[in-house]
């Protein structure tokens, strides 16, 4: 069946010409979810909620590109919602750590700060003082260190991490 057919049956409400769309394009969607989340788990949950985006929407489907870029588009966008939700999580976390202006003890707090530094290693430590401290957006700590994007939130993921420990640890007095 064509792909037009079975868009065409999909808005008419044909589940089994929806499944076939489903099988068809499965595998594509779900791994580039996977390229930009880089979690299986996610990625499954992404790829489906795209697939019920698709059906949901199919009626605002123009035909000018072909169904798959289309889809692709979807779960793209998706993707990128969900590593934006995440990030804001994880920008909260760290204001945990990082105290408002109105701390009394705020250059023994960046002292502490400092030596939790110490005990990342040079490359997560790097990442870290760049985004966290000098507010540097990550595609450009990615362009000024050489390194891909992907390695960027990957450490200062796992800097921000260490730096919870060590504050579990040694908590701070503010």
């Amino acid at each position: 069946m064509l792909e037009e057919e079975l868009i065409d049956k999909s808005l008419a409400g044909d589940k089994e010409a929806m499944d076939i769309l489903v099988r068809e394009h499965w595998d594509r969607v779900y791994h580039h979810c996977l390229r930009i989340v880089q979690d299986e788990s996610m990625a499954e949950d992404l790829a489906q909620e795209t697939f019920v985006h698709a059906f949901q929407h199919l009626g605002s489907f123009q035909r000018r590109a072909r169904f798959s870029t289309w889809i692709w588009r979807i779960a793209h966008n998706l993707s990128l919602n969900y590593l934006k939700k995440k990030h804001r999580h994880e920008q909260m976390l760290i204001e945990e750590i990082v105290p408002s202006q109105e701390t009394k003890n705020e250059t023994e707090f960046f002292q502490q700060i400092e030596k939790a530094l110490e005990t990342l290693d040079e490359k997560h430590r790097v990442v870290f003082e760049l985004y966290d401290l000098q507010h540097i957006p990550q595609k450009e700590i990615a362009a000024q260190l050489n390194i891909p994007h992907g390695t960027v939130r990957s450490r200062l993921h796992y800097a921000r991490l260490m730096v919870r420990e060590y504050f579990k640890k040694f908590p701070p007095e503010i």
